[in-house]
């Protein structure tokens, strides 16, 4: 049996420890998700990844492997050409049973999350960074005009929107989990072009 192989079963075994909920489980976090399933299963997910977005799938492709996983609003798929017949399985059960964590039940009351943005002016969450938590239709009005066309990546906490111009104008877009390098937001329209950002209820 392959490596890859032998790694695909230990995640599926991992499902029969889960106890079932009332409610699908979702995924809390999909960077922390990501990075746990390239520990976990390095045959699977071998690093270096590429990470994107798409069709509101936050996604990272392992080119070494042939195997994507994706997070969509709080559910996880896993998707190969040869692992899964080129179909999207669902996973959110596998992952929340071998890494409860990871997970959240709806069923269960949850805390309040105040929504934040953090904006970065490197790839990958470095450079320099400041975290926002209300409406800034014009940077300028802050003083230093931070985070006007300088944005490469951003941390998110809850659901934004962010906008190439100023007054929410020009090309948005809506971001609800971590995105390492905004090339993958609209290829690369909103890549060091933000000008405006607000949370979405």
């Amino acid at each position: 049996m392959s490596k890859l192989n032998r790694s695909l079963l230990a995640l599926g075994l991992a499902a029969t420890t889960s106890i079932a909920a009332a409610e699908p489980p979702h995924i809390q976090n999909p960077e922390q998700l990501f990075d746990w399933a390239q520990t976990q299963f390095p045959a699977l997910f071998p690093t270096p990844p590429q990470t994107g977005t798409f069709a509101n799938y936050v996604f990272r492709f392992y080119p070494a492997s042939g195997v994507a996983l994706a997070v969509q609003n709080g559910q996880v798929y896993g998707f190969s050409d040869a692992l899964t017949q080129r179909q999207m399985l669902p996973l959110t059960d596998i992952v929340c049973g071998a890494a409860p964590t990871l997970c959240t039940s709806p069923s269960q009351p949850q805390p309040p999350v105040t929504p934040s943005l953090t904006i970065y002016t490197d790839i990958n969450f470095t450079g320099a960074a400041k975290t926002f938590t209300t409406a800034l239709a014009d940077p300028e009005t802050i003083g230093d005009n931070f985070g006007h066309d300088n944005a490469e990546s951003l941390k998110v906490v809850g659901r934004w929107q962010v906008c190439e111009h100023r007054d929410f104008e020009g090309v948005c877009a809506e971001v609800n989990s971590d995105i390492s390098d905004l090339r993958a937001l609209h290829g690369d329209t909103l890549f060091r072009s933000i000008s405006s950002w607000r949370p979405l209820p």
